[in-house]
């Protein structure tokens, strides 16, 4: 057995730990940061279906859209499929106080071959229109949804648009605010 010594805290002398126990002390040793999420303001009504924790549903003119708020990739992904026979126009963001600056990127994709094809991925804007043809994927990683660092307690509505080629315009709202979220290890120095 592979065994290592290791210095235990105060007056207990050194000590001889197995491999496996010698992991565990790493491990609860490593440094560890409190982190902050948008989470959903669960007293207010929104016109979104809850799909899971943290994750809202909702089909707006033929396109099926999705929004993950515990997502591991960014602090608000949504995800746009347009399976409609007709082009749409998508805008998102806070519903008052919209940044100048980039609030996330925003990647697009043909549904039927994810992995190839359209554009690179590219700076978004809140409320910025983007067009997405029928049969096309538009995933958002909205990282700064109000172009700054989330606060502990601020409160805002993120809102979704899509407008069909009519011109008919459907607006969905999900209130929202920060809150902690438990704690990630941070990297050892």
């Amino acid at each position: 057995v592979f065994r290592k010594l290791a210095q235990v805290q105060g007056d207990v002398p050194c000590a001889e730990f197995g491999v496996d126990k010698l992991l565990v002390v790493t491990a609860s040793l490593q440094q560890k940061i409190a982190t902050l999420r948008n989470a959903f303001e669960g007293d207010l009504v929104t016109d979104w279906s809850q799909d899971g924790a943290g994750k809202f549903r909702a089909t707006i003119h033929g396109a099926d859209a999705l929004v993950d708020l515990y997502s591991p990739d960014t602090r608000i992904l949504v995800v746009v499929e347009n399976k409609g026979e007709e082009d749409l126009i998508l805008a998102l963001g806070p519903e008052s106080g919209a940044p100048k600056d980039p609030i996330g990127e925003v990647l697009l994709r043909e549904i039927a071959s994810p992995a190839t094809g359209g554009p690179a991925m590219q700076s978004y804007v809140s409320m910025q229109p983007l067009a997405v043809d029928a049969g096309w994927r538009a995933t958002y990683y909205i990282d700064r949804p109000l172009g700054r660092d989330l606060q502990l307690g601020q409160y805002f509505v993120f809102s979704t648009e899509i407008q069909n080629s009519a011109g008919q315009l459907v607006r969905k709202v999900l209130p929202l605010v920060g809150k902690m979220s438990g704690t990630v290890p941070t990297q050892p120095k």
